[in-house]
């Protein structure tokens, strides 16, 4: 089975796990492991997240490979789940853990969650990361939490936390989609100040958030400055 999970066999790999009690052969954990990693390596996630519930809660790396499948197809209960099910059989979870949870989130929309998942870092000792930061600023985008997405940046100026270009767009993103146009643009600005590379994407944003907002000289400006900044680049 493992050798099958390794070429991405992962349909082979499915009927010999699913063969293994008709044989008189018991599931542990290292079958369980093999299968999830074989779906996913094909991409398989919901299916990788099937046969993940039905291992028991052993180790965090089965439970961190199973958080994964959840990001993936979105499922935001079964990672609350998991996660609560970790802490009471004592199994640590790390940054991962919570990542996954929170890209999980992002997956299903559910801004709200993402926040929730995102504060427990802290709780747990842990530290946040770009990672947890910008699931959760594209699912505020998703649902047009301009005022949350704006707040989640200004948490990662306080925790000296790097900010990326895909972040900072997320963010402009949930401003444009809530019509808050002059909040779109101060955010292109403050990529500025923060020494963050614009993108096509933010100058479309922009642009469009300029002229929305009746703001022609505001459209021309940015595409000036956009230029202005792609000439700079190109000649370093």
């Amino acid at each position: 089975m493992g050798a099958c999970g390794k070429e991405e066999q992962w349909t082979l790999a499915l009927r010999l796990y699913s063969q293994m009690p008709q044989s008189g052969i018991a599931w542990d954990v290292i079958s369980h492991s093999t299968m999830v990693s074989a779906c996913e390596s094909a991409g398989r996630w919901a299916r990788a997240l099937q046969v993940a519930k039905i291992a028991p809660i052993s180790s965090r790396a089965m439970c961190n490979a199973q958080l994964v499948a959840c990001s993936k197809t979105g499922q935001v209960q079964s990672a609350l789940d998991l996660l609560r099910k970790m802490a009471a059989a004592s199994i640590e979870r790390d940054e991962l853990s919570f990542n996954a949870a929170t890209s999980a989130c992002e997956k299903g929309a559910d801004w709200l969650a993402a926040l929730s998942f995102l504060s427990k870092i802290d709780h747990s000792g842990l530290q946040r990361n770009i990672v947890g930061f910008s699931a959760c600023i594209s699912s505020c985008e998703k649902c047009m939490q301009w005022f949350a997405a704006l707040g989640l940046l200004d948490e990662m100026g306080i925790a000296v936390i790097a900010k990326d270009t895909i972040l900072y767009n997320g963010a402009v993103t949930a401003c444009c989609k809530a019509s808050k146009l002059q909040a779109a643009i101060d955010v292109v600005e403050k990529m500025e100040l923060d020494l963050v590379d614009k993108d096509a994407v933010t100058l479309n944003l922009a642009v469009s958030a300029s002229e929305r907002a009746d703001d022609k000289a505001g459209a021309l400006r940015t595409l000036w400055k956009t230029s202005a900044a792609s000439m700079c680049f190109q000649c370093r």
